[in-house]
């Protein structure tokens, strides 16, 4: 089993490539951390931070002489990068992503040529402020960091991930891209779709009274409105049927609970309002006040 590898290539230091490059720094799993991006000055400061030990704005100089690639941008670009890098790998080398959602990722892992082994990573983690300022090497502690395994995905491969994934403090949990966009849809995608319905019905209305009354407890629901639209447009595009059913999903509750409403069943009502509360109750009141905070914000 592998339990170090000399050069790690990180490929993008946004908020998550940067945070996962100061944890694997604090780990001492790679000997050396290269972080690559377009932005010279991120990479500088990300250097100055001991983030990373040195930058290259050349994606091809610096792929060549990774023994691990971790792809840190959104889906959309590191399916393109994959197409890019298959020919500049060497040989052996392992390739993983933290993308957002994983099937359209691994099946690009599934093309790559067979000396390549590569496997698909999603941390449960993120919050809502982005950027290189925002890092934090503790963002991965006590989060589940999910692995989905591809066709170049060994066993050596996989017993590496689970490794890395422990050594900076998260919980490996593995599964199937396709389960993992389905679960990740319902859970984290759907309540970025909410403000979209709940900020559009309003807009229907085509009253000015009603912002006006709008309170705090509506802001609350929709502020994710402003959360990072060019990541959550990948994710849309990237997830489309996970997403779809979900919002199905969701619109078959509501249809529930529209009908009860409807009818004046104030015994189901009441269920449905126990129900929820009681669930809410069974799933998050063990959790400490910052966990709690870490799921209202969501796992990306």
């Amino acid at each position: 089993m592998i339990e170090q590898v000399k050069t790690c290539a990180v490929v993008g230091m946004g908020l998550m490539g940067t945070s996962l490059a100061c944890a694997l720094k604090e780990t001492r799993i790679c000997q050396e951390i290269v972080g690559i991006d377009t932005d010279e000055a991120i990479l500088a400061t990300a250097q100055c931070k001991g983030c990373i030990n040195r930058g290259s704005l050349s994606l091809s100089d610096a792929i060549g002489e990774a023994d691990l690639i971790i792809l840190a941008t959104p889906v959309r670009h590191i399916i393109r990068t994959l197409r890019e890098i298959a020919p500049l790998v060497k040989h052996e080398a392992m390739i993983m992503d933290v993308g957002s959602t994983k099937t359209q990722i691994v099946a690009a892992m599934n093309n790559l040529p067979e000396h390549i082994q590569a496997i698909g990573g999603h941390p449960m983690s993120g919050p809502l402020t982005t950027g290189l300022e925002s890092a934090d090497a503790d963002m991965f502690r006590d989060r589940v960091f999910v692995l989905t395994p591809t066709r170049r995905t060994g066993h050596t491969m996989l017993s590496f991930a689970k490794l890395l994934v422990c050594q900076i403090g998260a919980r490996p949990v593995v599964l199937d891209a396709e389960h993992h966009d389905r679960l990740v849809a319902m859970i984290s995608h759907l309540p970025r779709m909410l403000p979209l319905a709940l900020l559009g019905t309003v807009q229907t209305m085509n009253d000015e009274l009603a912002w006006t009354l709008a309170a705090g407890a509506f802001r609350e629901s929709t502020n994710s409105a402003t959360d990072n639209i060019p990541m959550w447009l990948d994710i849309m595009l990237t997830n489309s049927q996970g997403i779809v059913a979900a919002i199905h999903s969701l619109q078959d509750c509501l249809a529930q609970l529209a009908q009860c409403i409807e009818s004046g069943d104030e015994v189901m009502v009441k269920a449905l309002l126990e129900m929820a509360a009681t669930e809410w109750q069974t799933r998050f009141d063990s959790l400490s006040d910052m966990e709690l905070a870490m799921v209202s914000k969501g796992g990306r």
